[in-house]
């Protein structure tokens, strides 16, 4: 358990203790607290919505699961581990009880009635040859000529790869524009698995793919993938924010980073959007690149990030049915829309009982929503009202048919932070900065918008923003976006990437702070 802040604004030499302010309580913006309280900073953090979390958001509800999106996380990376075992809770244990493995994963196929399980466990010779074998099958299943499946396994296994190649378009390196099949297959994948597009960089996208070669932390269960075992509010976002309030830090919630006044090249102070100034040692930005941009327009030259909108509808069930016995985890690679899918099981989410005849929730993520066209009504999904998101979801999950309308509960839900409502509702000032999809007719014949609160902002390959990007000297910024020259975890849209980019941004902070 990390030392308690002293309650002074001083130590025991009677010099001042630095006092940091984070705006952003994702993620990135608890990391960043979490390591400032380890270096013995003050911190005050400073979130625009009513409660931590940012885009990681899910709960229970009437004793069903919802969530913006379920949760895979990489048991290699020793950031996000580490952190977890820091994290105590007021059972007398720590976060890493939270944590458990994923023994397995699936590729599915919907429309041909086929699935490809993948072990997660570690490398050995042995699991690799299996592994290879089956990912090639799931390629030649795909439609992928066998002589772009090859040219593929060699182009994953190079033992040298020039920098250039690590640092330019995974389509670039992967020859997208001469092998159409392969890439089909690669972007399905890799936008279901973690909203990457053809700009993505080529070393994120190898890091990822050659995750199970990477040693494994010395606290890594036997999987190299693992998930919570809860709501993520219940198992992560609230336990860490208790956990720092313990540790002395400030929480303001209601309350975004207006602007910064500067003067001879520092941050003076910080105006919030309800008028008040927030003085500190530090600054630290947490938040989404386009709103930092409104607070540093000197870093546009230098931010190349793509927004990617995806999100999670929730299926409960009375019964599993058939074609999702055996599974637990994986992609729908024929589905137009880019879905995964993860199947909790009541009593063994959190050891949580569900709701009365509830057998288990299929936790389904979209994230093509903005582009493709479903299967039924030839439409985009923010195109589609709730009935035809219903309709499509189950088509493309291969569920569209009576023999399975007694197994659910209800029609799918939208997980929280994506609604739709009424035209002249879209306009509400509560929704500024929530994006708006096009005009849709709901099922009552209403004049209607989708509106989604969150959504994914990948840098591309030529991302230059970094935590010390900003001209002040003590301003630094944190986020899932930044490419950082130390990074060792690259994977976009991952929990990991925030962690470490957040430990590296506290890490300049400490410079700087040596300098002062």
């Amino acid at each position: 358990m990390l030392t308690p802040l002293p309650k002074t604004n001083t130590d025991s030499n009677s010099n001042p203790i630095p006092h940091v302010a984070i705006f952003g309580a994702g993620i990135s913006g608890l990391k960043t607290a979490h390591e400032c309280i380890k270096k013995g900073f003050r911190v005050s953090i400073y979130e625009a919505r009513e409660q931590p979390g940012g885009k990681c958001i899910g709960f229970m509800n009437s004793g069903l699961p919802y969530e913006l999106t379920h949760r895979q996380m990489f048991s290699s990376n020793p950031v996000l581990l580490n952190t977890l075992k820091e994290i105590s809770t007021s059972e007398g244990d720590n976060l890493m009880t939270k944590i458990e493995p994923l023994p397995k994963a699936q590729f599915v196929w919907a429309q041909k009635n086929k699935t490809v399980h993948f072990s997660q466990k570690h490398f050995n010779v042995f699991t690799e040859l299996i592994y290879n074998l089956k990912s090639a099958w799931s390629m030649l299943v795909d439609g992928v000529p066998i002589k772009d499946v090859y040219w593929f396994r060699t182009r994953l296994s190079a033992k040298v790869i020039q920098k250039s190649d690590m640092n330019s378009p995974v389509s670039s390196y992967l020859e997208y524009d001469k092998r159409p099949l392969l890439a089909s297959f690669l972007r399905k994948v890799l936008s279901s698995w973690i909203a990457a597009t053809d700009n993505t960089r080529t070393g994120d996208i190898l890091q990822l793919l050659l995750n199970k070669k990477i040693p494994p932390s010395s606290l890594s269960p036997a999987t190299y993938s693992v998930t919570l075992n809860g709501p993520i509010n219940d198992t992560l976002i609230i336990p860490w924010y208790q956990y720092l309030k313990e540790q002395g830090v400030n929480f303001h919630f209601n309350t975004a980073l207006k602007d910064i006044k500067l003067s001879n090249s520092k941050c003076q102070y910080a105006i919030l959007d309800n008028g008040v100034t927030v003085q500190a040692d530090f600054f630290i930005i947490a938040i989404p690149p386009y709103q930092t941009l409104n607070i540093l327009p000197e870093l546009k030259p230098l931010l190349k990030v793509e927004s990617v909108k995806s999100h999670g509808f929730q299926l409960h069930l009375k019964k599993i049915p058939s074609t999702f016995k055996n599974k637990s985890i994986g992609i729908i690679i024929d589905s137009a829309w880019g879905l995964s899918y993860k199947l909790y099981h009541s009593g063994k989410y959190n050891n949580t009982v569900f709701a009365e005849n509830i057998q288990a929730t299929l936790s389904i993520t979209a994230t093509r929503m903005e582009h493709a066209k479903g299967i039924l009504y030839h439409k985009t999904l923010l195109e589609c009202n709730q009935q035809e998101i219903h309709d499509e979801i189950l088509a493309q999950l291969g569920l569209f048919s009576p023999e399975f309308n007694d197994c659910f509960f209800n029609t799918i839900q939208a997980g929280p932070g994506a609604l739709i409502v009424r035209k002249q509702e879209a306009n509400n000032p509560k929704y500024k900065n929530w994006f708006k999809g096009p005009e849709i007719i709901d099922p009552y014949g209403n004049a209607a918008h989708w509106l989604v609160q969150n959504q994914l902002e990948n840098p591309t390959c030529s991302n230059g923003v970094s935590t010390d990007s900003c001209l002040a000297s003590n301003v630094f910024i944190a986020g899932e976006w930044l490419n950082h020259p130390q990074q060792k975890w690259t994977v976009p849209s991952t929990i990991e990437r925030s962690m470490e980019n957040a430990q590296l941004c506290v890490n300049d902070v400490m410079k700087e702070a040596t300098l002062v």
